[in-house]
């Protein structure tokens, strides 16, 4: 089609310029002449055209390439250079009503190094790789008992368990797990033995959660 075209453009051209003394013959073979010339420079601009489409495909890909070497670099720096994650949390307001499953807030933050931990939520998110170590200390009031587990995405982990018989009581456990980036970690109530109508338990800075990368 776009052929056709050209060579209809170039007859038109020809036609309008010609001099009554030229021959059909001259005539026709200048337009063959003036045909070929333009379907070879055609030719090129399309060679030309899908060769700078080849260059910036190939850009595009080094491109990515690089952001990804940037990111590698960029984790490999906070490991070398002694930028690790760590972060220590408390509870300050004692709590009450909790119900099963429902992941504890520790709001008020001693260390956020890396920022990975979010006191809104009560969840760290794994910034970078690694292997990381992990304590929680949760206080009982006075003849109730509360069990709680540490999770990783979902999935139990190590469980902790404080029962105060006769005064208060705290339960501490800690484990050393290995982390990919955007593994989620973070501590839920569980039913126990004897959990209370009102399931609560004590703040004031007994109740802590504290990770950090080894």
């Amino acid at each position: 089609m776009a052929t056709r075209s050209l060579f209809m453009c170039v007859l038109l051209v020809n036609l309008s310029s010609a001099q009554p003394s030229d021959s059909l013959e001259s005539r026709l073979e200048k337009m063959e002449q003036q045909f070929i010339q333009m379907k070879s420079e055609l030719q090129t601009t399309r060679d030309d055209l899908e060769a700078t489409r080849s260059q910036l495909r190939d850009y595009q890909a080094k491109v990515e390439e690089t952001r990804t070497e940037m990111a590698v670099m960029g984790r490999s720096r906070r490991v070398m250079y002694g930028q690790k994650t760590a972060f220590s949390a408390q509870m300050r307001p004692s709590i009450d009503h909790l119900v099963i499953h429902q992941t504890i807030v520790f709001e008020s933050v001693v260390l956020n190094e890396g920022g990975a931990y979010d006191n809104l939520t009560g969840v760290f998110t794994c910034p970078v790789e690694g292997v990381y170590y992990f304590s929680v200390s949760i206080m009982s009031w006075t003849d109730e008992d509360i069990e709680t587990v540490l999770v990783v995405n979902g999935g139990r982990v190590v469980s902790n368990y404080a029962a105060g018989q006769q005064h208060f009581n705290v339960g501490s456990s800690s484990v050393v797990v290995r982390l990919k980036v955007g593994d989620k970690v973070w501590v839920h109530v569980v039913p126990s033995l004897n959990n209370p109508p009102n399931i609560r338990m004590i703040g004031r800075g007994w109740t802590t959660y504290t990770g950090f990368m080894i």
